[in-house]
Formats: structure tokens, C-alpha cells, sequence
């Protein structure tokens, strides 16, 4: 996440955006990174990214517990590709798939 890279470039915490900015652009740069490859576009005035929320699981006989962060995701997409969209809409996106997250709830606007 971005707060790893702002502490590892030594800039004091005072200088750091706010937590929902953070969030906004983290967030936003991560579904458009992936975009393209899912067969939709997007454009950061359309999109809303608010709900962070960590989890921490802990499975029976395992030292380490399971980490995984999600967000939400609101606003306008254009279906770039359709078939691979389709793809997109089954297999969802995001690695915490096996945990219920990345699916995608979409409608005409």
C-alpha cells in the first residue's frame, strides 16, 4: 500500500495524505492497473473507493495468520471488451476470490 512506500521513503507522517485520499488513489490506480485486462475502462472522476477494511484470520494448527484488505468500489465502468467483461463478471477480480471478495455488481446506469 501507499503508507508502505511513503514510510520507506522517510517522509514523516505529518506530510502523509489523509486516509481516504490515501484510499481513493491507492485504490483507483489499483482497479485501473487491471482494467484493460478485464475488459472494462475507467476513469478516477467516476470512481468512489471508501470501505477499507483488513481482516485477519486465524486457521486451526497454523502459526500465521491468513491477511487480506478489501475495498469498495463505486461508480461508472464502460465495457471495453465484452467477452473478456463476461469472463471478468464470472471469475471476478482481486486475489481474496476464495474469501467471497472481487465479485462485481453491475447494472445500466
Amino acid at each position: 500500500m501507499l503508507k508502505d512506500k511513503l514510510k520507506k521513503d522517510g517522509i514523516p507522517k505529518k506530510h502523509w495524505p489523509q486516509l481516504p485520499e490515501l484510499i481513493q488513489s491507492t485504490g483507483f490506480n489499483w482497479l485501473a492497473t487491471r482494467a484493460k485486462k478485464l475488459g472494462f475502462v475507467v476513469q478516477e472522476s467516476q470512481v468512489n473507493v471508501d470501505g477499507y477494511r483488513q481482516y485477519r484470520l486465524h486457521k486451526h494448527r497454523q502459526s500465521r495468520p491468513i491477511r487480506f484488505s478489501t475495498l469498495e468500489f463505486n461508480g461508472v465502468l464502460t465495457v471495453a471488451d465484452p467477452k473478456r467483461f463476461q469472463q471478468t463478471l464470472y471469475e471476478g477480480i482481486g486475489p481474496a476470490k476464495g474469501f467471497g471478495c472481487g465479485l462485481l455488481m453491475v447494472r445500466r446506469i
